[in-house]
């Protein structure tokens, strides 16, 4: 992961990518256009290991929770999320339970996503960014004035950018390999959403099996990266 940083890449969360946004100021970094946002969706437990990784090598991420998923054995607990809050990572909304946002009422919608930011807000967690559950609404003018009237400043959807899924073939399914620095739509922030989405499982059992896929990931995207044009964002 260190070879991340030695290519001269930003590794950031997802607020600080936005804020050249909210500022209306261009993004800096020094020698660098490159910003990798590394985002965790669900708070499964076993998204601790990544916890563990990224602090090892001095990193932030990002994890997108459920106001009503929370707490042993299956799900991040309050006093985890504070901890990693006190860390440097940055916590986001989720919705309460995970619903497409597309297929339930519009009443629902704004409940599902202003209550999930006013309930962990009220645990004492800094919520000012969003994951669309399923990658869905993104596109729905509807879903996104919702989520700005809840307060969000940033909303991240599924897919985006170039990937290698067989869905794809060849062809990327035609994905430039990276977003804008910062986005040019911060309500519908691209991500590799097929290569990492099945990082993390719910299986304890599993977590060697985890952390080794974690490593993966940052392998591609050290090789991702490495292969970008300087001027890549």
């Amino acid at each position: 992961m260190r070879k991340l940083l030695s290519f001269g890449v930003v590794v950031a969360t997802a607020a600080a990518l936005v804020a050249p946004v909210l500022q209306a100021a261009p993004a800096a970094a020094t020698g660098t256009n490159t910003t990798v946002v590394l985002t965790f969706d669900d708070g499964v437990a076993s998204q601790s290991i990544a916890r563990t990784v990224l602090n090892s090598h001095g990193m932030h991420g990002t994890f997108y929770v459920n106001g009503s998923h929370l707490g042993p054995p299956n799900y991040l607990g309050v006093p985890e999320l504070l901890a990693m809050q006190s860390e440097g990572h940055e916590i986001g909304g989720h919705t309460l339970s995970h619903p497409n946002l597309t297929s339930i009422p519009r009443d629902q919608v704004v409940n599902e996503v202003c209550q999930d930011r006013t309930t962990l807000v009220g645990l004492g967690l800094q919520i000012t960014d969003f994951a669309y559950p399923y990658g869905s609404g993104f596109n729905d003018d509807a879903v996104r004035q919702i989520v700005q009237g809840c307060g969000y400043n940033s909303a991240r959807r599924a897919n985006g950018l170039f990937s290698t899924a067989p869905e794809c073939l060849n062809t990327g399914c035609n994905f430039p390999y990276a977003d804008t620095n910062p986005p040019t739509d911060p309500y519908a922030v691209r991500t590799d959403f097929a290569r990492l989405r099945r990082l993390f499982s719910y299986c304890p059992r599993l977590r060697w099996r985890i952390s080794s896929s974690f490593n993966a990931a940052m392998r591609y995207w050290m090789r991702k990266l490495a292969g970008m044009a300087p001027d890549g964002s």
